[in-house]
């Protein structure tokens, strides 16, 4: 079953929050609690972050986006026009208003601070917490004055003790007397409100016999005993249960009281109620070992220093990490002891930022106890005290070394590799000039061979020799063309030309070269290209006649097609176009279409067999497409034709 929507007026709000304000989207304070409009009276209207600086967590320009991610979670905020003044609340966003409200209260440590900012207990909420502690911290100093008092009256006059159980019936804290022999003559109020326990209970019964439990630390125990035997004062904290069994926990200190003859008679202790105190302590202690031990157990060394660089605390892992242990290393300047000298700028700019509230990564050697230097990514954060005030730093090291190792191998490794890469290069254009000079002789001589008019059979070794040649002068040019585009030598040549008349003698050069195979060459043109484009002729024409030749080889019949269409102008300058080469050849299977780009990879024909060619002609194409800011792909049924 659900609860009914609950609201409330500005003057509910003001009771239960009198601290509150409420800011807007513009960061803009539109609303503010009476007690806080009795502070600072300009801040409504104002603009937070001119009225406020945000401490806890530290952000210089407190926006609402900021408020957005970060909610539910304790925020301390100053004023700037008041001295002193801290709020300390959170944040609760408000859907239906699209605004924030702040809730929370002025924070206090002594009723002073209350009194010199102009305010009562009055201007606080009832339920307030830090009213009550504002009352306990001056009923604690009137009592332990009183106290004092009571004891120096005691040992003088033993019928005043009436009188000022008066007084000490009211305390706060727990107050019980005990005769000479330890047994219970007296408790307060308090005491009674603590334990559970009433004086009647009690009476003529040792306190720790009915307060001690299970659980109760035998040493403390022990040292109360012998305290209480030899006469003497005793101070401690001490966990009690009390009269429902439920465990609490008080600092008690206690004296013994003696008569003008200075003969015992009895003893005198005050209890003050830690138990919330303790909890937390317990809650923060679990937290660091627990955090710790995941730390410890990534192998991530844990640091901690002060503002001024000089070691608080140093974690196991840490000091595997460095060699030195926690002795060691208590008290030194973290910057004298790890950092080379050549590095120090960078733990400086980083102890700055720290000291301003900022977090950082950062990576740096430390020096090993040994001498060694062992790299560390090292990730750290101010660490603040209850007020928001930065004390200190953190820092969390993760050992680089290895890959520090690993990094400096693989540079020198990539170095002879492009080294290597060079010399190939260079090897190849040198052997490539060298066999291109005789291939040329060749070439030139097999046609010269044709004007001798040879017999049928000499004709044939001719057309063998001048194909080969053909073939291997094709491979040297298209190893030399990749060698150079891997290098990165290839550079365009940008300037107009008549794109159209480009295409149509490619497809006359294609249509004679056919035109005794029976197979139709054609271009088409689309009607929006017309005149001059800026591009890269050259490559452009390499492109678009590798591609019709790499049709050329697999099309026995039928027909190849140059499309060129406009696909879209983005502006007056800028053009897309698209090529397609099409054919009705013997088609590519799913299977080889994956490789149909890859160096030195030919599709096998039919009966596995293998068409000439040096395998580059399509890597090629599509290394220059791309260098050209363009795209090239393919589709293709065995059997039904190919579409580049």
């Amino acid at each position: 079953m659900g609860f009914p929507s609950i609201s409330f007026n500005v003057a509910q709000i003001d009771d239960i929050f009198p601290f509150h304000f409420i800011i807007n989207r513009e960061m803009i304070v539109v609303q503010c609690g009476k007690s806080l409009i009795k502070t600072d009276s300009h801040i409504e209207g104002d603009n937070f972050n001119q009225s406020f600086i945000c401490n806890r967590p530290s952000q210089d320009n407190v926006t609402f986006e900021f408020l957005m991610e970060i909610q539910k979670q304790v925020f301390v905020v100053k004023l700037r026009r008041v001295e002193n003044f801290v709020l300390r609340g959170q944040f609760e966003y408000l859907p239906f208003y699209d605004c924030f409200i702040f809730v929370g209260s002025a924070w206090f440590h002594r009723i002073e601070q209350l009194k010199d900012s102009g305010l009562t207990l009055q201007d606080f909420a009832i339920q307030d917490p830090v009213v009550d502690l504002l009352h306990i911290v001056k009923t604690q100093e009137l009592v332990t004055q009183d106290v004092t008092d009571l004891m120096k009256t005691l040992k003088s006059q033993k019928e005043e003790l009436k009188k000022l159980s008066l007084v000490a019936e009211e305390s706060l804290s727990g107050i019980l007397m005990t005769d000479k022999d330890g047994l219970t003559t007296w408790v307060n109020k308090a005491f009674t409100r603590i334990s559970g326990y009433s004086l009647k209970e009690i009476a003529g019964i040792k306190p720790g016999d009915i307060l001690q439990g299970k659980n109760t630390n035998p040493e403390t125990i022990s040292y109360i005993s012998t305290q209480i035997k030899n006469q003497k004062p005793f101070a401690c904290e001490i966990l009690n249960y009390s009269k429902s069994g439920a465990p609490y926990w008080v600092f008690m200190s206690g004296q013994p009281v003696f008569d003008k003859k200075g003969n015992l008679t009895g003893f005198f202790a005050i209890e003050e109620d830690i138990t919330t105190r303790k909890l937390a302590e317990d809650k923060l202690r679990y937290s660091e070992e627990k955090y710790r031990s995941i730390i410890e157990n990534m192998e991530l060394g844990l640091i901690e220093v002060d503002n001024n660089g000089n070691i608080v605390k140093a974690y196991q892992r840490f000091c595997e990490l460095v060699g030195y242990n926690e002795e060691e290393l208590k008290g030194q300047e973290a910057i004298k002891i790890f950092v080379p000298k050549e590095f120090h700028y960078v733990l400086e700019r980083q102890t700055a930022d720290r000291q301003s509230g900022k977090a950082g990564t950062y990576e740096i050697p430390l020096i090993h106890k040994n001498g060694s230097w062992v790299w560390v990514l090292i990730s750290g954060a101010p660490i603040y005290n209850e007020n928001g005030d930065v004390i200190g730093s953190i820092g969390i090291h993760y050992n680089l070394t290895e890959r520090k190792i690993l990094e400096e191998k693989l540079a020198n490794a990539k170095k002879v590799a492009e080294e290597a890469r060079h010399s190939e290069q260079k090897f190849l254009a040198n052997m490539s000039h060298e066999i291109r000079t005789p291939l040329n002789a060749i070439i030139g001589m097999s046609h010269l061979l044709y004007d001798t008019r040879p017999s049928s059979e000499q004709k044939e070794y001719i057309d063998i020799l001048s194909n080969s040649a053909n073939f291997l002068h094709s491979l040297i040019s298209n190893i030399l063309d990749m060698a150079k585009i891997e290098a990165g030598k290839t550079e365009m040549n940008i300037k107009p030309f008549d794109l159209a008349g480009m295409v149509s003698t490619i497809q006359k050069t294609f249509q004679l070269k056919l035109e005794n195979k029976g197979i139709d060459v054609n271009a088409f043109i689309d009607s929006r290209i017309k005149g001059y484009y800026s591009g890269d002729e050259t490559m452009l024409h390499q492109i678009l006649v590798n591609l019709m030749g790499n049709s050329e080889k697999f099309t026995h019949t039928g027909s190849i097609e140059l499309m060129v269409k406009q696909l879209k102008k983005e502006d007056d300058d800028t053009v897309w176009i698209e090529f397609q080469v099409n054919d009705t050849g013997i088609g590519i299977s799913q299977e080889d279409l994956k490789m149909i780009f890859d160096k030195f990879k030919q599709v096998q024909g039919p009966q596995g067999l293998k068409y000439k060619g040096t395998g580059l002609g399509l890597s090629i194409v599509k290394e220059l497409v791309e260098i050209q800011g363009g795209v090239i792909s393919v589709s293709s049924e065995v059997g039904g034709g190919n579409k580049l």
